[in-house]
This record gives structure tokens, C-alpha cells and sequence, in this order.
């Protein structure tokens, strides 16, 4: 299981960040809010409060391929690697992720860290908010870790980012099962798109599962049980290719999956954004 509650978190903070005789460190991202995530009030209340000792993870302005035209893009595992050292994560250490929405983003840097090779790596369930309305300890900001050379990327069969030609190539074959984590009215192309020049509609043989379908309203996931029931119908034997509309809760559906040991898990990185902007790649509208 990838989902950490607030009650263990709270013990291996008591324990000094030591769980499982790993060490422990604790990483925090978040997005603008301006999309569809939408921020509760606690946390819009106190803007600026972490969970102790907490790394900032930046994967919409650091930790990205600042040369691809698209958002939020997976940058080389070699400069993945160096933003690691970078930001002082150890990746032979128990990795805990979290965000300021309940979870909007986590699943995001979650699946960066499990495609780079990383094998413990879980995302606190409820994120900050949850921890907020438990009033459990926080502090002002997020720490400078110390720079090492021990994070070393080796690329993951399991968990694997794919480009748009591999998508194409899937459409032809249908070996994967395509799933898209937009809104209904956004796949079906009701709903017109906010970025500027994006066609509506959705990738031919898609299908829709809107990742708010596998969430409590806190973001929390739902139960295995639940979650097993949505994806009863989805063929899943070959392995599961994700999309959405910028890489980002496409990877909420991604770890949903992996909850059920489902395996090969791919996300399609430039996902609606680039897709929807190509023209020559295709669309359909409709359900």
C-alpha cells in the first residue's frame, strides 16, 4: 500500500522520523490554484504552513524539463537524478509525500519518484489539510536538506512516463487500456477547454474515469473495495495508460491502480495539453 495515514505519520515524528528502521523524510508540493484543484479553506487560512521538516518539491518550476513546451513535463532521468542531490533526497530513505489539497498533486511527484527506480515512497492520505483540521504540529516553512551524491535514477518498467507516438502507437494496437482523468464534460468535449488553442474531446479509445470518482471529498483515497468496483470494467491484464490534462491527475488514477497491484502503470505525460494542441494527432467527442 503507497497511502500513509496522519495518525502514522504523527508517530514516526514522535519516533524522530524513523519508521520501518528507515529513515524518513518528508516532501511537500503543491500547484497554483487557479485549476480545477481547489485548495480548502483551513489550508487558504494558513498559506504558509507545513508539516515539520518537510522538503519542497517543486515539479511545476524546479523538477521539470524547463525546455518542453508543455506543463509540469518529467525532465531526463539524468537531471531528475541531479535535482535529487540537489534537494538532498536520499532515495535509500522512506519517502512521504504531501500537498495542500487533500491530494491534487502528490500522486504527481509519487509517480515521478517510483518511475526514477525509488521503491518506498507513499503519499500522506488527506495531505496538509486533513493534518490541519487534527491540529497536529506544523511549522512556518519547509527546510534546506544538505546536498548529496547518493540518488542515483534507474529507470522503471513498472511505473513509466510515455510520449504522445506511444500513445498513437497504442490507438493502432490497443494493447493498453487508455483511461483519461478529466471531467465527463471535458472528454466528451462539452465542456470547452480553459488553455488556448487545446481542441475539446478526448483520445480515440479512451475511457473516461474522472479522478474525483476514486477520492472522498478530502481527497482521501476510497477503499480498495470501491476503487476495484470502478475499474471492474476496464481491461487491465497488458497494463493501464493514464492521461488528464497536464500529467498531473492522471497520476491520482495511476497510484488508484497500483493499490489493486496492477502492473505496467504508464502515464501519459503531455497528456490534453499536448494532444488536444497537435493537430494531426486525433480526437473524438462524445462519450
Amino acid at each position: 500500500m503507497s497511502i500513509i495515514s496522519t495518525q502514522e505519520l504523527q508517530l514516526i515524528i514522535e519516533n524522530n522520523y524513523i519508521w520501518r528502521n528507515k529513515n524518513v523524510q518528508l516532501l511537500f508540493t503543491t500547484m497554483d490554484s487557479s485549476g480545477p484543484g481547489v485548495k480548502p479553506d483551513i489550508v487558504k487560512q494558513n498559506p504558509e504552513v507545513r508539516i515539520p521538516n518537510s522538503i519542497f518539491f517543486d515539479f511545476q518550476h524546479d523538477v521539470v524539463d524547463k525546455s518542453s513546451p508543455y506543463s509540469n513535463t518529467m525532465p531526463s532521468l539524468d537531471e531528475f537524478e541531479t535535482a535529487m542531490n540537489e534537494l538532498g533526497i536520499n532515495p535509500d530513505n522512506i519517502l512521504i509525500v504531501y500537498d495542500d489539497f487533500g491530494n491534487f498533486c502528490a500522486s504527481r511527484v509519487w509517480f515521478m519518484l517510483k518511475s526514477a527506480g525509488v521503491s518506498d515512497v507513499f503519499v500522506l492520505s488527506g495531505g496538509l489539510p486533513k493534518w490541519l483540521q487534527e491540529e497536529r504540529q506544523v511549522t512556518s516553512s519547509c527546510i534546506s536538506a544538505n546536498k548529496i551524491d547518493s540518488f542515483v535514477a534507474k529507470p522503471s518498467t513498472d511505473y513509466v512516463f510515455v510520449n504522445a507516438d506511444e500513445v498513437l502507437s497504442n490507438i493502432e494496437t490497443n494493447t493498453y487500456s487508455l483511461l483519461d482523468a478529466r471531467s465527463p464534460g471535458r472528454f466528451s468535449g462539452q465542456e470547452q477547454e480553459t488553455r488556448v488553442g487545446l481542441r475539446s474531446g478526448h483520445i480515440p479509445n479512451s475511457v473516461n474515469l474522472h479522478y474525483k470518482n476514486l477520492q472522498q471529498e478530502n481527497g482521501e483515497f476510497k477503499s480498495i473495495a470501491e476503487i476495484s468496483h470502478l475499474l471492474a470494467d476496464i481491461e487491465k491484464e497488458n497494463g493501464l495508460i493514464f492521461s488528464c490534462g497536464s500529467g498531473v491527475t492522471a497520476c491520482i488514477l495511476a497510484q488508484a491502480a497500483d493499490m489493486l497491484d496492477l502492473k505496467p502503470l504508464k502515464v501519459f505525460d503531455g497528456s490534453w495539453s499536448q494532444w488536444g494542441k497537435e493537430q494531426h494527432l486525433p480526437i473524438k467527442t462524445g462519450s
